[in-house]
């Protein structure tokens, strides 16, 4: 702040007045009128250097404790129609992660080598934040973009150019942040969890990427399949996208394969659902430095082996897991088997001997008896009251039901007599509290239980994506648009999950997502008023990554350097 002296007929008055940029243009507004020098002569010896000091002082005070003055003091006028004066803060959180992983530079170079007329840097930074604070199509993404306290300059259409570029480098954008991301969080690659997902379009012909197929949600619609890696660590490692109707069990070798060679990783175990615990998959991974865990389904058993599981009475060991017992047991196969669909081998002679662990868990057994009896309940509300269900709000009860079918509408067909087949019932209970996995791990089989364990960490990274970064339904309908708009929730994913460990996992990400979302800033040309509640969580942000968010007001100055704040990266080193 400064004094201002200005001229008025034989006098001159004096004002304690603010500069600032707006826009990039110098401008400023009067935080104090002091009063006419002639009146101001009779109380001071020296006015112009009483109230220079003063302004002085002002700035001092502003500096130490933020500025809370310029409000009461700023010039009343209307509010210009349509302009954003809401605009979120919390994305700096996000940009210093950005900065961390040094995408600006890798970006950079992309955009350097296509010779770029367009900010590449500043699109892709935008699509990451508004699809963490803002999710949504790519329309309203580039609008929201304007609800950010930095404004990107560019237009729609350089968004839609820019997915197609960034779909050129999917594969090295997802290997370069992972080398960078080794030194911001603890990364570990000697175990990977592997599991597909698919997504939705809200469209009804399908094309050659967007096909028919099983629907995980049951939806009528073609979709996509994703497959995704997550490391030990519960860190997004790597996705890849096949179309809908793809088996998904063929979709694991390949895949694997490629994060082996793009990540120089020599030595790793690969864990999965039974869904992908096909013979081939784990003959794969039984040589060389893998091996696997997968999920064994004990309905699937041979019937000797299906009987040693379910014997209550031959568990050896148990630990406790809060305050329960968990049993535990395990054996040894060497057999002839069937290979599974993915092959046209037919039988073939295990080479080794693969062991079967298998637990028994009360707690476990009284979740899954719960669960069923809702679905009970469901399929004997549907056997009085067909005409209130249909082919998907009855899919998790249909199994208890004899004479089940419905028309090309997805209606239950009326003229059949639907009857509870309680025999279901009573064969799944047997295997109340019960859970196997495939391993050809030695060592304690306590350790193993607990890595296969940490699969729910990639179940919760596709509901994180689906549900709360809106991923789905997708809006955009090029294959080579596609795969950029999960390359940016992929990585809206990573940064979360990064924040997430940085914190040392003391918030979720759900409440990691909604603070993010909450910091917001009322724009008030003369500086910004903070627009959201103290709390925890944002002081424990605000202090991890150093940027000082969390005072009541702001001078544009104030404001300019937490943004530098947020552009400092944690590390030097770009390997």
């Amino acid at each position: 702040m400064v004094l201002q002296v200005v001229k008025s007929g034989n006098d001159k008055l004096l004002y304690i007045v603010k500069k600032y940029r707006k826009n990039g243009k110098s401008t400023s507004t009067t935080i104090m009128k002091c009063g006419k020098l002639s009146e101001l002569e009779k109380q001071y010896d020296d006015p112009v250097a009483y109230f220079t000091n003063k302004a002085k002082e002002m700035t001092e005070e502003e500096n130490k404790a933020g500025n809370t003055s310029f409000v009461s003091f700023m010039e009343r006028k209307q509010i210009d129609g349509g302009k954003e004066i809401l605009l979120n803060g919390g994305y700096l959180f996000l940009r210093k992660i950005y900065s961390s992983l040094h995408l600006d530079y890798f970006v950079k170079r992309i955009a350097k080598e296509y010779k770029l007329q367009y900010d590449l840097n500043k699109i892709l930074q935008d699509l990451i934040y508004t699809r963490i604070i803002f999710p949504g199509s790519k329309l309203s993404s580039f609008e929201d973009k304007n609800k950010l306290i930095e404004k990107g300059d560019y237009e729609l259409h350089d968004v839609y150019r820019a997915l197609g570029v960034l779909n050129e480098w999917l594969d090295k954008i997802q290997a370069f942040v992972y080398s960078q991301s080794t030194k911001l969080v603890k990364r570990n690659t000697n175990i990977l969890y592997f599991d597909c997902t698919n997504f939705f379009f809200e469209i009804e012909k399908e094309d050659e990427f967007r096909k028919y197929g099983a629907s995980k949600e049951h939806r009528p619609n073609p979709i996509v399949q994703m497959g995704l890696f997550m490391d030990g660590n519960g860190i997004p490692l790597a996705f890849d996208l096949n179309p809908g109707n793809t088996n998904e069990q063929i979709t694991l070798r390949p895949f694997e394969e490629q994060v082996i060679k793009d990540f120089n990783i020599s030595k790793l175990v690969v864990c999965t659902d039974a869904g992908l615990a096909s013979y081939s998959n784990r003959e794969f991974n039984d040589r060389e430095n893998r091996a696997f865990i997968v999920t064994q389904s004990i309905k699937k058993l041979e019937s000797y082996l299906k009987d040693w599981a379910l014997d209550t009475d031959n568990f050896p060991k148990s630990i406790k897991d809060n305050e329960e017992k968990i049993f535990y047991k395990s054996r040894y196969i060497k057999k002839e088997m069937k290979l599974d669909t993915d092959t046209p081998l037919g039988k073939v002679k295990m080479g080794k001997e693969w062991r079967l662990i298998v637990t028994y868990s009360s707690k476990y057994a009284k979740y899954q008896k719960t669960l069923r009896d809702n679905q009970i309940k469901r399929a004997k509300a549907l056997i009085d009251n067909p005409s209130k269900f249909n082919k998907v709000n009855s899919q998790d009860c249909k199994r208890f039901i004899k004479n089940i079918a419905y028309n090309s509408n997805g209606e239950i067909v009326s003229n059949k007599v639907l009857l509870f087949d309680e025999s279901v019932a009573n064969e799944e209970a047997k295997y109340d509290g019960f859970y196997a996995i495939s391993t050809n791990l030695e060592g304690d089989e306590r350790e193993i239980v607990k890595i296969n364990h940490q699969r729910w960490e990639i179940e919760e990274s596709f509901r994180i994506m689906k549900t709360d970064l809106k991923s789905r339904p997708v809006y955009v309908s090029l294959e080579e648009h596609i795969s950029a708009h999960f390359l940016t929730c992929f990585l809206a994913l990573l940064f979360i999950r990064i924040i997430e460990k940085k914190l040392d996992g003391k918030y979720t990400t759900n409440a990691i997502i909604e603070a993010i979302r909450n910091v917001n800033y009322v724009d008030v040309e003369a500086g910004y008023i903070s627009a959201f509640p103290g709390s925890d969580l944002i002081t424990t942000l605000s202090k991890e990554f150093k940027i000082e968010c969390n005072y009541n007001t702001f001078t544009p100055e104030q404001m300019r350097k937490i943004l530098h704040q947020s552009k400092l990266e944690e590390f030097a080193t770009i390997i």
